[in-house]
C-alpha cells in the first residue's frame, strides 16, 4: 500500500474524530447483536513478536481517550477477504476456493507502521512495498466471485491495517493530536505465510474470533494468479 491512501483516508477521517462525530459501538447496535450469527472472514494474523508495540500504542490511546472498545492481542489480524454474516453460506466450496488461492501465494512481507482512522475505528496502518497483499486480495474476489460478493471497502478501496480499538466513547482534539504524532511510529514487519478462515463474533473483546481453518502459502506459488491487480 502506497502512504497517499493512508494520507487520503487521515484526511477524511480524522475530523470526525477531533468532533467527537466518529460512529460509536453503541451506535451500531445491530452489527454488534449477540443473536447474530458469526461473521466470516479470510485474514492473515499478525505475529506475537508484534504484540507488544502495538498494544503499547493502545495504551497510550487508552490513557487520553479511555472508554473505547480496545481489541485483544488475539485479535489482531489482517483482513484478505471480507466473506459476510455465516448465513447459509457454501462453507465447503470457499474453503476449496480460498485452499486454491493460497497453494499459488508465496510468503511475503508485511510492515505495519503508522495509526490511522476510520469513521468506527484506530488502525495500524499496513504497507506491503511488493503489491502482493493486493494481488492476494483480488485473487480471492475473483476466486469467491458467485459465492459472495465484493463489499464496498474491498477491491480498489481495499485499505489493509490492523484495527487497535472501535469508538464508543467521546473523541476530541486530544485524541487527534495523539494518533497524528503516532503516523509514523514502526510497530514492526513480519512474513505473510498463511491465511486463516475465521468465524468472529464482534460483541465479544476476548475471544472475538475462532480459527476454523489454516491455509499455508507455498514457496512454490505463483504469490498471485495470473492477470495480477
Amino acid at each position: 500500500m502506497k502512504m497517499q491512501q493512508f494520507s487520503a483516508a487521515w484526511r477524511e477521517f480524522s475530523p470526525l474524530v477531533s468532533k467527537n462525530k466518529a460512529r460509536k459501538v453503541h451506535e451500531s447496535r445491530s452489527f454488534f447483536k449477540t443473536s447474530n450469527p458469526p461473521y466470516l472472514t479470510v485474514q492473515i494474523p499478525v505475529p506475537f513478536e508484534l504484540w507488544p508495540a502495538l498494544q503499547e500504542q493502545q495504551a497510550a490511546i487508552e490513557r487520553v481517550s479511555p472508554g473505547h472498545k480496545f481489541y485483544h492481542p488475539r485479535y489482531y489480524h489482517v483482513t484478505a477477504k471480507l466473506i459476510g454474516w455465516d448465513k447459509h453460506l457454501p462453507r465447503k466450496a470457499l474453503l476449496e476456493r480460498i485452499a486454491e488461492v493460497a497453494a499459488e501465494t508465496r510468503p511475503f512481507k508485511l510492515e505495519l507502521r503508522g495509526v490511522g482512522v476510520f469513521p468506527t475505528c484506530v488502525f495500524a496502518q499496513v504497507f506491503d512495498s511488493g503489491g502482493n497483499l493486493r494481488k492476494l486480495h483480488n485473487s480471492l474476489c475473483r476466486a469467491l466471485s458467485g459465492l459472495v460478493s465484493v463489499e464496498p471497502v474491498e477491491g480498489e478501496n481495499f485499505l489493509p491495517h490492523v484495527a487497535l480499538l472501535s469508538f464508543d466513547n467521546r473523541t476530541g482534539p486530544e485524541l487527534t493530536r495523539l494518533l497524528r504524532r503516532s503516523r509514523h511510529t514502526s510497530f514492526g514487519s513480519f512474513t505473510a505465510d498463511r491465511l486463516q478462515f475465521a468465524e468472529a463474533k464482534p460483541y465479544l473483546n476476548v475471544g472475538c474470533f475462532t480459527v476454523v481453518r489454516e491455509f499455508r502459502f507455498s514457496e512454490n506459488g505463483l504469490t498471485a494468479r495470473p492477470g495480477g491487480d
